[in-house]
């Protein structure tokens, strides 16, 4: 073996070596702006970070969904949490985790299919015992709102 050799012969077995031993990297996708709009054929292969004054989901998002924003409105699908806030929310999608959420106005459509539990703070207390939560459904309101109970087939709102 000449030098030439034995030194690409080394370096490539550093390369190797070092790939081998190195962790893997969390992904993620995070997005700001006025308008945000994940289209129905579009798909998110990662966690989705969002800050937008409006955001419609229609598409899919295959890890976790964290959205800041006024109105945000989710008739896709969330492979995984869903972690929001804003004074406007809309969930007629599906969540397969837990779904996490703040807000003035939080709705929970009759088509929402939620896996996990539900835990919303807002000042509305919407109608969701329509939607599917297979879990426990836990609401925290204002001083004159207070909700609480497990949504699928009944919950309670005092």
């Amino acid at each position: 073996m000449n030098g030439t050799t034995r030194i690409l012969s080394i370096f490539t077995l550093l390369i190797i070596l070092t790939l081998s031993l190195a962790g893997p990297v969390q992904a993620f996708d995070g997005q700001t702006g006025e308008d945000i709009v994940i289209k129905s054929d579009e798909v998110v292969f990662d966690d989705l970070y969002i800050i937008a004054n409006d955001f419609y989901l229609d598409g899919t998002v295959t890890g976790d969904l964290v959205v800041f924003g006024a109105i945000i409105t989710i008739n896709g699908a969330v492979q995984g949490d869903l972690i929001a806030a804003g004074p406007r929310m809309v969930i007629n999608g599906s969540v397969t985790d837990d779904v996490r959420v703040a807000g003035t106005i939080v709705q929970v459509g009759n088509v929402a299919n939620l896996g996990d539990a539900l835990v919303v703070a807002g000042a509305v207390c919407p109608p969701v015992d329509q939607g599917q939560v297979r879990l426990a459904a836990h609401w925290v309101g204002f001083p004159d709102h207070h909700c609480s109970g497990v949504v699928h087939p009944e919950k309670t709102c005092e």
